[in-house]
């Protein structure tokens, strides 16, 4: 997959055919991530930065070294804008993005998976062939709204049982205080 083809097949079949103010859930994949001013960075030639601080009025020296320049940059945050998500808002629609690596909480990587695990099963050709797309069609056909339905319950399970490891109690007594609480708010 190209960035590319995905984001023809993003403007063209894609958001066409979802409801009026859908979520899109994208990973972090390269092809999903093309910024739409890309944001200098260590890999960055000099004149890259130079140019980024000039459009986004930065000042330095010309005589700054690419890590000077890097420090500048960092006075200022700036925020990655992505072109998926600059489409998909200009037609009304919203793009989520998951955090790195968590892509158990993509229903679809799990449809992947078992799609991919039934063609590697069934593809008996040595090499890509005619054979091999029919096995993923007749694959991709066995995907009923039961096994959609099951893999979000999956996902949604598992966001559920990071969010409660991120998240902490915290409990505030008010109705007790101890002669050490007194001591600290006198000083």
């Amino acid at each position: 997959m190209t960035a590319e083809m995905f984001e023809t097949w993003f403007d063209k079949q894609l958001l066409p055919n979802l409801p009026p103010n859908s979520a899109i859930v994208l990973d972090n994949a390269s092809y999903h991530s093309v910024q739409l001013k890309k944001i200098p960075n260590t890999s960055s030639k000099k004149e890259e930065i130079q140019n980024f601080l000039t459009e986004h009025d930065l000042y330095f020296e010309e005589n700054y070294t690419k890590t000077q320049l890097l420090e500048v940059l960092h006075t200022r945050k700036f925020e990655k804008q992505y072109k998926i998500d600059a489409m998909a808002r200009d037609r009304g629609f919203r793009v989520i993005r998951l955090p790195p690596y968590h892509c158990i909480f993509n229903p679809i990587e799990l449809i992947w998976s078992q799609m991919k695990n039934n063609i590697r099963r069934n593809n008996t050709a040595p090499k890509f062939s005619s054979a091999t797309i029919d096995i993923i069609r007749e694959e991709a056909s066995k995907i009923t709204a039961e096994m959609w339905a099951n893999c979000v319950r999956h996902s949604t399970k598992e966001e559920d049982q990071y969010r409660a490891r991120l998240i902490t109690p915290l409990i505030i007594n008010l109705e007790e205080s101890s002669d050490d609480d007194s001591d600290y708010f006198d000083q």
